[in-house]
């Protein structure tokens, strides 16, 4: 194996385990991908940029509950797909409690979650490097 070669399967095993470590299933992700590694990066680096995430702010100060459950609701599912399991868990609770009406706590929810997407998204960003 080459050296460049090498570093850069060094790199992928790194983003790799820091993602299993912050509680991703990115082998079941991977799987989901047919075991496709590169594709399951480039879809991880469209992540962050995710137009989703800019509906979350307005919706959250406008009080516009639809809204920012629909934001919600899409960004658990991406999540979910691609295996960042703790981020699909807070976003579920979210949806959850905006369907209980519970517009505080969800309030509070969102907050959580945002340092979570911060954690995952310095994950992420190791991707650049690979």
């Amino acid at each position: 194996m080459s050296k460049v070669k090498k570093e850069k399967s060094t790199m992928v095993t790194n983003w790799m385990t820091a993602l299993k470590e912050a509680g991703a299933d990115s082998d079941g992700a991977l799987r989901r991908l047919s075991g496709n590694i590169s594709l399951y990066q480039k879809i991880l680096r469209m992540f962050p940029q995710d137009e989703t995430y800019k509906q979350i702010e307005p919706a959250l100060q406008a009080n516009d509950w639809a809204a920012l459950l629909a934001a919600a609701h899409t960004l658990k599912g991406v999540a979910g797909n691609l295996g960042l399991i703790p981020l699909s868990n807070a976003r579920s609770d979210t949806v959850a409690l905006l369907r209980a009406e519970q517009y505080v706590e969800a309030v509070a929810s969102c907050a959580k979650i945002r340092d979570a997407d911060t954690g995952f998204i310095e994950i992420i960003r190791l991707l650049e490097e690979a």
